[in-house]
């Protein structure tokens, strides 16, 4: 879990869940849930972004799970990075 700048989700029903069991991951960031929708969110200071992984339990989210996520986190201009493989969602927004 984080005290960084990564983005974290409003509105009632997002649980904080531990990141310890991830493997190695950027310090500013912290992992939510909602029902079967699952969001790692990150800060990245050196490329000054927003970034979040969105799934469904660890599999392909739904429509409404990732629209969901998106306005939970502030993220809905958020642009989506189609460069990893596998089904989850990922989405990430440049400071300005």
């Amino acid at each position: 879990m984080s005290d960084g700048f990564e983005k974290r989700p409003s509105g009632p029903g997002w649980v904080e869940i531990p990141t310890d069991v991830m493997g190695e991951i950027p310090d500013q960031t912290s992992a939510w849930q909602h029902g079967d929708t699952c969001v790692v969110s990150s800060f990245y200071a050196d490329r000054m972004c927003w970034y979040i992984s969105i799934s469904n339990r660890g599999d392909a989210p739904s429509r409404g799970g990732v629209r969901k996520a998106l306005k939970a986190f502030g993220m809905t201009a958020a642009v989506e990075d189609t460069r990893p493989a596998g089904g989850l969602r990922h989405f990430f927004l440049v400071m300005r």
